[in-house]
């Protein structure tokens, strides 16, 4: 390989990681948001606080709309761990699609920020949220990694299509 080919590869390798290392920081920083609600809105029962917290016409998802969002969910999981990251990005919502110029930046974002979530062993679903129309929804997700680490996350879904979408994933490392 020609030394400019070999300092192109470096260069590009390093903007990857540093893109996805910007990217979470920003991510961190601004996480987005479901409309109308707040960080305390979605803790779940087991640490003494009501997911709910007193935001507007949010309700206990019905079964069937629970399932839905567990599909999803565990199709997305599924696609990482058969390492298929074009295949996990047609489970995000359309809104956050775009945040992703390509599935090997997804990829190298899962990767390094979320190992859990590359190949986790163990899925565990809690409590579930909608608003009143059944478009917004939010689900509590426990993982544990192919390293043994145990992470909680939210996962915000849209319904897009008749279909849940993942929309954003909060906390989760």
């Amino acid at each position: 390989m020609k030394p400019r080919a070999i300092a192109a590869a470096a260069f590009v390798a390093v903007m990857l990681i540093c893109g996805g290392y910007v990217l979470r920081q920003w991510q961190v920083k601004h996480p987005p948001r479901l409309p109308g609600m707040q960080d305390r809105d979605f803790r779940d029962g087991r640490d003494g606080r009501d997911w709910r917290g007193g935001a507007g016409n949010w309700r206990e998802a019905r079964p069937e709309e629970r399932k839905a969002a567990m599909a999803c969910v565990d199709g997305q999981l599924d696609a990482f761990r058969k390492d298929d990251y074009p295949k996990a990005i047609s489970y995000q919502s359309e809104i956050l699609r775009p945040q992703f110029r390509s599935a090997t930046q997804f990829r190298n974002m899962i990767i390094h920020f979320y190992p859990e979530f590359s190949n986790a062993r163990k899925v565990d679903y809690g409590r579930a949220f909608t608003d009143g129309s059944g478009r917004l929804l939010a689900i509590r997700v426990d993982l544990t990694g192919a390293n043994g680490r145990h992470v909680s996350a939210r996962y915000r879904l849209i319904k897009e299509k008749n279909t849940y979408r993942v929309m954003g994933v909060d906390d989760g490392h």
